[in-house]
């Protein structure tokens, strides 16, 4: 188990499998719109993933900035995964564990982002990472993270894909928020005083759910699409149900940014907490795009209601 206060270095292999007689493997390379994908591929089959795998957005400054890193058993991630922040100037870890059967399993750890200079203009100086590049073209990749300012935001079990058991949540200072029983869906304990008129919250609350926002800006695949093209006012509300998911219950205005919106809203969990059933009020999320736009203020705009 990762500690995210330990100041130490910590040099992570995974081993491919090259030298098996029954699996014999051949290196493939991969590269489009800035990501990179190294990986190996079964010799008698060349579509199927088998062994390592490494994949990285590459910079306008061509700094290599990890996006995933892991292992393949016949196109399925298997073992130990490590996923990054790849647009973040320091390359944070974003979360590390298991795969079983390409699903997610077992004990994981996921961490925050950090506030710091956009890439442009940390050329890399930032990275907490590095690549170790392979001296042959069979031999496996390593890559160093330096954990010393990693900030835990959530720890628990995965159970075929899905959370199970116990999850704790921190805050972004690392204090412990929420735990919550995700077989039971139960809150197990809250670690400060809430309001006598709240009626709902978001396990690990506002940190937490900012962090999901701010990783959505810099994902890979929203941000190496075109941004959409605002050209009359536009609005797009989403509901937390009491089912798990967002639902859209009105929008209006651009097409593209409203499919923009739906593709954020999508990459953030749905971990919003009803305390009164009894309770109407239900959590809305409204993005708004201001058209014209006002100068030194964001495309658009996320409030809650």
């Amino acid at each position: 188990m990762l500690s995210p206060r330990a100041l130490i270095t910590l040099l992570l292999v995974i081993c491919a499998i090259v030298n098996s007689p029954a699996q014999k493997l051949t290196k493939k390379q991969h590269y489009k719109n800035g990501i990179s994908e190294k990986y190996f591929v079964l010799k008698s089959d060349k579509s199927v993933k088998h062994g390592q795998y490494l994949r990285t957005y590459n910079d306008v400054w061509f700094k290599d900035y990890i996006i995933d890193f892991g292992e393949y058993s016949n196109n399925q991630k298997t073992g130990k995964w490590y996923e990054f922040y790849a647009k973040d100037p320091n390359n944070f870890l974003r979360a590390t564990g298991e795969f079983s059967n390409d699903k997610k399993e077992g004990w994981w750890q996921l961490f925050y982002l950090e506030n710091s200079a956009d890439i442009a203009i940390s050329l890399g100086s930032q990275k907490i990472t590095a690549i170790i590049e392979p001296r042959k073209s069979s031999d496996k990749y390593n890559i160093t993270i330096d954990t010393t300012r990693l900030k835990k935001e959530s720890e628990g079990n995965y159970s075929n894909g899905s959370k199970t058991g116990i999850w704790s949540y921190f805050d972004v200072d690392g204090a412990l928020i929420h735990q919550y029983d995700h077989s039971s869906k139960k809150l197990v304990a809250i670690n400060y005083t809430l309001s006598p008129t709240a009626y709902v919250l978001y396990l690990g609350n506002g940190d937490r759910f900012l962090n999901y926002y701010r990783a959505a800006q810099q994902d890979i695949q929203l941000t190496n699409s075109k941004p959409p093209v605002i050209t009359k006012p536009s609005e797009v509300v989403f509901e937390a149900s009491d089912d798990g998911t967002y639902k859209q219950i009105s929008g209006f205005g651009d097409q593209q940014f409203m499919a923009h919106v739906t593709r954020i809203v999508q990459s953030i969990p749905q971990e919003w907490v009803y305390l009164d059933k009894e309770n109407p009020q239900r959590v809305h999320l409204v993005f708004t795009a201001e058209y014209p736009a006002i100068p030194n203020k964001p495309t658009f705009n996320i409030s809650l209601r």
